[in-house]
């Protein structure tokens, strides 16, 4: 049998219209909304994304070393990802899971090529192979930043199924960058040095964060994976803890939907969840939320241990 997605976003059949908390005796509902306008915003929460490394070739410097510089790379787009206060980097899941769902941000740099004006030839690589060679330079030369193309992607994967939600490019074309460079091919001799002993790191990092930025501006990022999950709850105040707070990225008056796995899903199936109820946070706290409740669509309830999903403010 097909496995089903990780959540299913539908509300209860039967349940087409939203019952307040007073009507199945779950306490009162929030306060509506004053001036015909919603309080409430939509959640912008710190995702968790598996970064995978860098793509790049190996490639031979000027005085015949071969530099790799992929794990330099990956040191400085994990700083870059980190510091967008939008994506929070983790270790991939060590034990394969047809139903996890994750996200995965990818990088590589399909063209590295640093011209040597005064030798006639360049070094790097294009995406037809590798430039070069010139082997014999042990001194200093000015080198001139011929190309450096740079591709990034953003994927929602279901276990190893991958699909692609945002994708953008970056060149060496940035303003205020320095195309030229006095490199000492008798010091620099590994892709390391390369990366920290000149300015190109700089340049490779203002890339990445240009990149970045573009990859932010996609309309999709709401509808990323984030859940948290329902602590405590009282049906007769109407308030639940939630296990997210302000490390997560949540702030206060933000609406959430609350969701429960159902009872009929088969043994070795996905669980599918439906909508219950939806929820604002009155209080956040580091590390946990108090929230409280709008409206329910079934009168089971909520319950210790239900899904927390971001709810789009001004959708049903």
């Amino acid at each position: 049998m097909k496995k089903k997605s990780w959540i299913l976003a539908a509300t209860a059949v039967g349940f087409g219209l939203s019952l307040n908390a007073s009507g199945v005796g779950k306490g009162p509902p929030a306060p509506p909304p004053k001036g015909g306008t919603t309080p409430f915003t939509t959640p912008e929460p710190l995702r968790t994304i598996e970064l995978s490394p860098v793509s790049t070739q190996i490639f031979m410097l000027p005085n015949g070393s071969p530099a790799d510089f992929s794990a330099d790379l990956q040191a400085i787009w994990m700083t870059v990802v980190t510091s967008s206060l939008v994506f929070s980097p983790t270790r991939p899941e060590a034990v394969s899971d047809p139903c996890n769902r994750h996200l995965e941000l990818r990088a590589g740099v399909s063209t590295f090529q640093m011209d040597l004006a005064q030798f006639g030839g360049s070094f790097g690589y294009i995406p037809g192979g590798q430039l070069g060679p010139i082997t014999q330079l042990k001194g200093s030369a000015m080198t001139k930043i011929g190309a450096i193309a740079m591709d990034f992607s953003l994927w929602q994967c279901t276990d190893s199924v991958c699909s692609a939600v945002a994708a953008s490019t970056a060149n060496q074309n940035i303003a205020g960058v320095n195309l030229s460079v006095n490199i000492d091919f008798g010091l620099v001799t590994t892709g390391a040095s390369l990366i920290y002993n000149t300015s190109l790191g700089n340049v490779i990092r203002m890339m990445m964060q240009s990149g970045m930025n573009q990859l932010l501006t996609s309309t999709r990022l709401n509808g990323l994976p984030w859940s948290a999950h329902v602590k405590e709850y009282d049906p007769l105040l109407g308030t639940l803890v939630i296990d997210a707070g302000a490390q997560a990225g949540l702030g206060p008056n933000q609406q959430f939907e609350i969701y429960a796995p159902t009872d009929s899903t088969p043994t070795g199936e996905c669980h599918v969840f439906q909508r219950v109820a939806t929820v604002h946070t009155s209080s956040v706290g580091i590390v946990s939320s108090i929230a409280l409740l709008d409206s329910l669509m079934d009168p089971r309830g909520i319950h210790v241990g239900d899904v927390v999903l971001v709810h789009e403010v001004g959708s049903q």
